[in-house]
């Protein structure tokens, strides 16, 4: 299974798009993702064996607006104490909370 790119349309394991998620907002399960391929940004909300991939509207509070969502088996999120949890297969990647 692959994921897309919203803005450089590459295909990109799931894996890879954990891998560059740089902090999250643990409380929402939003994660900040910076493409490998075109360097561009884009906001994930992840849950178990679920990503969704789009991005946020500011105004009047934060709300998540879904693009296209994916199945991934296997993947576990979780709260650690901080930090936003993605485990998958032998992967486990730890996402610190955004800094306000």
């Amino acid at each position: 299974m692959k994921m897309t790119c919203r803005h450089c349309k590459a295909n990109l394991a799931p894996e890879v798009v954990f891998e560059n998620c740089t902090q999250s907002w643990v409380e929402q399960r939003w994660a900040y993702f910076i493409c490998p391929k075109c360097s561009k940004a884009m906001h994930l909300e992840v849950k178990d064996e679920f990503v969704f991939v789009g991005f946020l509207d500011g105004g009047p509070s934060s709300a998540f607006i879904y693009e296209r969502g994916y199945t991934v088996e296997g993947l576990k999120v979780f709260v650690d104490g901080n930090d936003l949890v993605l485990h998958l297969g032998n992967m486990e990647r730890r996402l610190p909370r955004k800094e306000r």
